[in-house]
Parts: structure tokens; C-alpha cells; sequence
């Protein structure tokens, strides 16, 4: 049984690692004040990967622009929805 938690808690510990280190990339991606336009593929990909996006091997940079916009509208409409509900935008 101790083996198993051992196990639970190791698996936990590697993907917040890897969170960390794909919120660490995410942040170079947006230090360098780029357009998401202007970003390589590479880049959106790192900054996709920030916000838990799935990661796409095969996506071009017009899918990954694409994802990103969704992603992003979807965050902000969120984003609203809690400040309107708050009365924070009236």
C-alpha cells in the first residue's frame, strides 16, 4: 500500500515539475514582447504548453495561432463572466 502513495506522490511531484518548467518557458516566450503573429512555432508551442493546451506535434503555425486565440477568447469571456458576476464591470 505504501508503495502505491509513494508512487502517487511521485507522479504528482513530476507534473507540477513539469508545470513549473512549462510556466517558466511560457514566461520567456512572453518576455521577449513579441505579437502572436510574430511568435515561431516553437514559441507557441512553449506558450501553449504554459497554459495546458494539449501539446500538437503535427500543427502548423496557423493551427497553433488558432488554438491559442480559442484558448485565449475562452480565458477572457471566463475572465468577464467572474467580474460581471462580481459587479466588478458595471
Amino acid at each position: 500500500m505504501s508503495n502505491k502513495i509513494k508512487e502517487l506522490g511521485d507522479k504528482k511531484k513530476k507534473k507540477r515539475l513539469q508545470l513549473e518548467k512549462n510556466k517558466a518557458k511560457g514566461k520567456e516566450v512572453l518576455a521577449m514582447s513579441k505579437q502572436t503573429e510574430q511568435l515561431h512555432p516553437i514559441e507557441l508551442e512553449k506558450f501553449l504548453l504554459w497554459h495546458n493546451a494539449p501539446k500538437n506535434q503535427s500543427g502548423n503555425k496557423k493551427d497553433k495561432l488558432t488554438k491559442w486565440k480559442v484558448k485565449s477568447d475562452t480565458q477572457f469571456k471566463s475572465t468577464v463572466s467572474i467580474f460581471s458576476t462580481m459587479g466588478a464591470c458595471q
